[in-house]
């Protein structure tokens, strides 16, 4: 009983700490509850708002890896229909033993190529989103006054 009590406890003050404020307006990219935060403006990560695109914009190298990003969440979703066209194949094989058991190894295999491709989307997405904010950062320094110490 103490268990429970103590999980329950832990998932509602994990939930109290969620906030949907948005950061301070910077040129950077920062991260919220909604999506990513830049200039003002929120960011949807979701396929088809061309938020992704735009998230980027303004750096090349920044938008070749969110673009390479893009691909490898495609590349996700193309091995799950794949895996699920597989083992729906496999019911025409006339031994049911055969058929029970490549359709499970076709699903297992492209689920593991699905995993795969997903999570090296989201290393091109937190790439693509540093190479920005490195960019910024250096644009920011160069505009910066020298600092002559205290001579005019």
């Amino acid at each position: 009983m103490r268990v429970v009590a103590t999980v329950i406890m832990a998932c509602l003050l994990g939930v109290g700490c969620g906030t949907t404020l948005p950061p301070p307006r910077s040129p950077r990219i920062t991260v919220n509850s909604e999506g990513y935060y830049r200039d003002g403006r929120t960011f949807l990560d979701k396929y088809g708002s061309g938020d992704r695109a735009d998230l980027v914009s303004g750096n090349p190298k920044a938008e070749a890896l969110m673009r390479s990003s893009d691909y490898a969440r495609w590349g996700s979703y193309g091995a799950l229909v794949l895996g699920v066209v597989g083992s729906l194949g496999s019911v025409s094989i006339p031994n049911k033993r055969l058929a029970i058991t490549g359709g499970q190894l076709s699903l297992v295999a492209m689920l593991v190529f699905a995993g795969i491709f997903s999570s090296s989307s989201q290393g091109y997405l937190q790439d693509a989103i540093n190479v920005y904010n490195d960019d910024v950062f250096q644009r920011e320094r160069v505009c910066e006054p020298p600092n002559t110490g205290g001579q005019p």
